[in-house]
């Protein structure tokens, strides 16, 4: 019989925690639990996990924190960190404290599986698999990084452009499958770009999606008729802006 995978969920509030153990454990892994930061210091000490999924805002010792803790102990298994709400020092420090990925706490992460799966796999997996690249044009700066952390915590891989001559000049060198393209940007409007692209043969396949604040009628209109393929209003889903991306790449089950 084959061992089942060791998962440390760390998370303070018990309701969370008991929500969490019984979906993984229907997911075929083994759980424990550890309510704060240093009670998980203590149990990785005893016996390391494959894998942790480590709440970002305790009380007493903060996500971060502990993390900082558990990689200082050497110890390099994959972590996910749990927060609805991603903060700028998380995403900043993601590479630095080799974060797996970031997943939601409530009703959305039943759709962490796939994440969980790939971060237990990832140091076994055969050979290199080519990765969909998606081009994500948005000149705020904090949007841009969120969009990045929850595209590659899907698997695909993610290039950036501030305004539409970098977005023009990197669909021109690179393979690109998708743009996600704000409306609302310097030197040229998301419109105007999505014309260029769509009028050019080499590259009027590529499935466009309009991310932007502009939420009126006429704006999508507008959209649609420059050729995107959709067009979603910020605040926006992540899980509806994931179901899209996949539907274009063709990647739904």
């Amino acid at each position: 019989m084959l061992k089942k995978k060791q998962i440390l969920v760390v998370e303070n509030a018990p309701d969370v925690a008991r929500y969490l153990k019984e979906k993984l454990e229907s997911w075929g892994f083994e759980i424990t639990i550890a309510s704060s930061g240093r009670a998980a210091l203590n149990k990785i000490s005893e016996t390391l996990p494959d894998l942790i999924l480590l709440e970002e805002n305790m009380p007493g010792m903060d996500g971060i924190r502990a993390l900082r803790l558990i990689r200082d102990l050497n110890a390099d298994v994959p972590v996910i960190m749990l927060s609805d709400y991603i903060s700028q020092e998380l995403i900043d420090e993601k590479e630095n404290l080799k974060i797996s990925g970031f997943s939601p706490k409530g009703y959305e992460f039943n759709k962490s599986a796939v994440m969980i799966r790939d971060a237990l796999l990832k140091e076994k997996r055969g050979g290199i698999s080519e990765k969909k690249k998606i081009l994500v044009v948005e000149d705020e700066p904090d949007v841009r990084k969120a969009l990045q952390v929850r595209l590659e915590d899907n698997n695909w891989d993610v290039l950036l452009a501030s305004d539409g001559d970098e977005a023009l000049k990197e669909i021109r060198k690179s393979h690109i499958d998708l743009i996600i393209l704000d409306i609302m940007l310097p030197k040229m409007n998301g419109y105007k770009i999505c014309r260029l692209i769509k009028f050019d043969a080499k590259y009027k396949h590529i499935p466009v999606i309009m991310l932007t604040v502009r939420a009126e009628k006429e704006d999508k209109i507008l959209g649609m008729e420059a050729g995107a393929e959709d067009y979603i209003t910020k605040p926006y889903s992540s899980e509806l802006l994931i179901g899209k991306i996949k539907k274009y790449l063709g990647e739904q089950n």
